[in-house]
């Protein structure tokens, strides 16, 4: 099983490359940080280390944006969370399937996502199943991302 998630994961990674490096707008830039926030803090402890990988893996990807705007998507998605977990999660999950519009930019959201659950090395389950929830409010098949 780890075997053929690796596989996966090493073949998105060289699809999401040539994916990411794509221009996108800025809404879909949000929920891409969006997205990315929900995988990073799956595990229920977002600590500034981690938001500062977040940041580079984002400003690598996506150059057109800057570092200010990555925060203030964190800090929107933060402001979500401390007001209800629950409430704020479901909200943040609602942004982000809007992407399903658009294949292309749902794609790329999982591909984002993918990375950031690899990013430690641990793909653990609190990050598999809210790559799973993602995924299905994209349309998209968990199989394709070995989730």
């Amino acid at each position: 099983m780890f075997k053929k998630l690796a596989n996966i994961a090493t073949g998105m990674f060289k699809d999401g490359e040539r994916m990411l490096n794509r221009a996108i707008d800025k809404a879909t830039f949000k929920r891409i940080v969006y997205a990315a926030y929900l995988i990073a803090s799956a595990d229920g402890d977002f600590d500034s280390d981690e938001k500062a990988s977040l940041v580079k893996l984002i400003n690598r990807d996506f150059p057109d944006f800057d570092t200010q705007d990555i925060m203030k998507a964190i800090q929107e998605c933060d402001d979500k969370i401390a007001f209800d977990k629950v409430l704020g999660t479901q909200e943040i999950v609602d942004e982000v399937s809007k992407s399903k519009e658009n294949e292309d930019d749902a794609k790329r959201v999982m591909l984002v996502c993918a990375f950031i659950g690899k990013a430690d090395g641990d793909y653990d389950r609190d990050e598999q199943l809210m790559a799973r929830k993602i995924c299905k409010s994209l349309n998209l098949e968990t199989t394709d991302y070995g989730i």
